[in-house]
Formats: structure tokens, sequence, C-alpha cells
């Protein structure tokens, strides 16, 4: 899911408990690599224990130094979006 059509690699991926979505808490995850290395391709595994629990699971993805600056990242990376709209989910 992007977050901002002029600002690929911001995307979220969603996973979804089977047990459906009303009530359920949401665990957004923000990957490691020290705002320089990985993706959240790489730990998508930790939605797994998150939705067998019931939960939502995001996994977000952020540009990476040198191609932005610690600045537009943090100021853009609007998981605030997440919570917003997380009643639409499902």
């Amino acid at each position: 899911l992007p977050i901002f059509a002029d600002r690929s690699p911001q995307t979220l991926d969603i996973f979804l408990p089977a047990g459906g979505v009303d009530g359920a808490p949401v665990h957004i995850f923000f990957h490691g690599g020290y705002w320089k290395a990985l993706s959240k391709s790489e730990f998508s595994f930790v939605a797994g224990p998150i939705t067998d629990g019931g939960g939502i699971a995001v996994v977000v993805d952020y540009g990476l130094v040198p191609t932005i600056t610690m600045t537009i990242e943090i100021t853009s990376a609007n998981f605030g979006r997440s919570m917003k709209n997380a009643e639409n989910i499902g």
C-alpha cells in the first residue's frame, strides 16, 4: 500500500488476522537498518505472531540515506495515516 504516490518506497504491508479485524489491535513495525539498509520485505515474518494473536500488523518501508535526508523521512513517515484509517482496513 503506497503512503505517498510521489514518494516510493514509502509503502506499507498490512497483514490481517484470520478471525477478522473488529476491535483488533494494530502493531506498526518499522524495520531496522539505521535508515541506510534493508526494507520491509525482509521483515514480513514479524506479522505471523501478531496476526496469530488476533492483531493487525503494519510493516512500514521508508526511503534510505543518502537518497533522502533524515529530516524528510521522519517527517513523512506518516504512520498516523495508518492509525486514522485503521478502522477501514479489511
